[in-house]
């Protein structure tokens, strides 16, 4: 097959592009400058020779290639990462709809864009950061000894987002015990951010601190690993980031993360390591000190992050999508093979489940109807109508409703199909929006929320219910409240009678139909 790989840097797509290479696809690489007509005259000649076009980054050509070319016949496959976020109105002019398939390095990055696009790409997946290699990335156990001074590594740009000058100022306050080391470019005159990095420079010699901490410069990949390799934690002090590629480098060397939480911190790195507040990062520091077997907690570092960001594993993804049958992605592909199958199994009947069971009872009456969509294992729907109410669950997960089929006693109806397109039946007293909306891009929320109230008997209820942690309040109030709650359901005739975070796990919001 061949291939057209639209970038603005070759060198980034590196494992993806030798994986075709490898798998004996011809792949045409064009590099893109700033100019427009440059850009649409090799355009021009390129794209109809290819079967297939990889854009690594969501800017432009972009939009060039979309409106002006059939994307029919010469599908187009997008990588989005973290920088294409802030360009708004770039972002919305993009006819997203035409792309076959859009990569985001995780679902913070995804939901940003959905914010943004008017209408979303054919298929969607999250593939992870771009991936380190797992070969030069390893622990070298004779290298790293435990005992003080204990080595936090921060490796970035030394630029304000880093927060190096908040990454000072806690590792100041640790004592002589643990020492910083800063990698990264900043440094060196005419750099755009040269004056912060003498900002940063003062502080260090205004703590008295010069000893135990190193401001350097920017690292070669090989320096960097036997740093690593040498440390025991590395740090993460931003305030935004798509992956921030350097934790998961650290972690592969054996490092335990301290990742500030960033919009997405906890889904791309382990949460245990995520930290909110500076006593939450003193917190981590004590809870590794306390640890019996610091070598094991190495190996359990690197465990945590490969094969998970194994760039070779991603590209192997990549490359099956890129080059694979153009079909829709669900969500029940993922909840239907393997792993994930079966670790949705192992969760039913959970106390989450339970809590959302006697929580959905509550707004139940005696013998009536419930919807639940996205009913995963239908352990809510099976009890119920145990309990004689009539119950029907829906989700696109097969092999997820297999199950609950056969687990079945009090004859609960089950049907696969896509929530955001088809639902049918009611109406209903209670319809459930439970552990569901997180795994929808956002686009879809409104139409079915708007689907749901359709099917609700007058006077019923709609339970919704998704995580959050307690990091997340602001971004819920602020952001998940409005749009969701007083806008999707006002649309949808409801009114809002209960609104309630549910520990540090979930939030619920309860909303009845045509009944103030």
């Amino acid at each position: 097959m061949r291939i057209g790989w639209v970038t603005s840097n070759p060198t980034f797509g590196g494992p993806i592009m030798q994986e075709l290479d490898r798998r004996g696809h011809d792949v045409i690489v064009y590099r893109h400058t700033e100019s427009v007509e440059h850009n649409a005259f090799q355009l021009g000649q390129m794209l109809p020779q290819c079967e297939r076009v990889f854009v690594d980054w969501a800017q432009p050509p972009l939009d060039a290639i979309l409106q002006n070319f059939d994307t029919g016949n010469v599908p187009v496959f997008v990588r989005a990462h973290r920088i294409e976020m802030y360009a708004d109105e770039y972002i919305k002019q993009v006819p997203w709809e035409k792309v076959a398939c859009l990569f985001f390095v995780g679902q913070h990055v995804e939901e940003r864009f959905g914010e943004k696009w008017q209408a979303p790409p054919q298929r969607v997946v999250n593939l992870g950061h771009v991936g380190i290699d797992a070969k030069q990335w390893t622990i070298d156990a004779a290298a790293r000894k435990f005992e003080p001074p204990y080595k936090i590594v921060l490796a970035g740009n030394i630029v304000p987002k880093k927060r190096v000058y908040t990454a000072v100022q806690l590792v100041a306050d640790l004592g002589e015990d643990f020492h910083l080391a800063i990698y990264g470019n900043g440094g060196q005159a005419g750099y755009g951010n040269h004056e912060y990095h003498i900002n940063v420079q003062d502080l260090i010699e205004g703590l008295g601190i010069e000893r135990r901490v190193e401001c350097g410069g920017s690292l070669p990949q090989d320096q960097l690993r036997d740093v690593f390799q040498r440390s025991h934690f590395v740090l993460s002090a931003s305030n935004e980031e798509g992956c921030h590629t350097s934790i998961a480098e650290g972690m592969a060397c054996g490092c335990v993360p301290l990742v500030n939480c960033w919009r997405g911190a906890a889904d791309v790195y382990p949460a245990e390591w995520v930290w909110q507040t500076p006593k939450g990062f003193y917190a981590l520091i004590d809870k590794w000190l306390a640890e019996p077997d610091k070598g094991a907690l190495a190996e359990t570092m690197r465990a945590a992050v490969l094969p998970r960001y194994d760039a070779q594993l991603l590209a192997e993804k990549a490359c099956d999508i890129i080059t694979g049958p153009l079909t829709a992605q669900t969500v029940g592909e993922w909840y239907s093979t393997g792993d994930q199958l079966r670790h949705m199994i192992d969760q039913d009947g959970n106390r989450r489940q339970v809590d959302a069971l006697n929580a959905v009872r509550g707004w139940l009456p005696e013998g009536g109807s419930i919807m639940e969509l996205g009913c995963g294992t239908g352990y809510i729907s099976r009890t119920l109508a145990q309990e004689g109410h009539r119950a029907v669950g829906i989700d696109v997960a097969g092999g997820l409703l297999e199950f609950a089929a056969a687990n079945n006693p009090g004859g609960a109806e089950f049907h696969q199909a896509d929530v955001t397109r088809t639902i049918g039946q009611g109406p209903f007293d209670v319809i459930t929006l439970i552990d569901c909306l997180e795994h929808i891009r956002a686009p879809h929320h409104e139409d079915l929320i708007l689907r749901a109230a359709s099917q609700l008997a007058e006077g019923g209820y709609l339970v919704i219910r998704f995580p959050w942690q307690e990091r997340d309040r602001q971004i819920i109030e602020e952001r998940v409240f409005p749009k969701i709650v007083r806008r999707y359901c006002a649309n949808a005739l409801l009114n809002v009678v209960q609104y309630t975070p549910l520990g540090r796990e979930y939030f619920e919001i309860v909303a009845r139909k045509g009944v103030a």
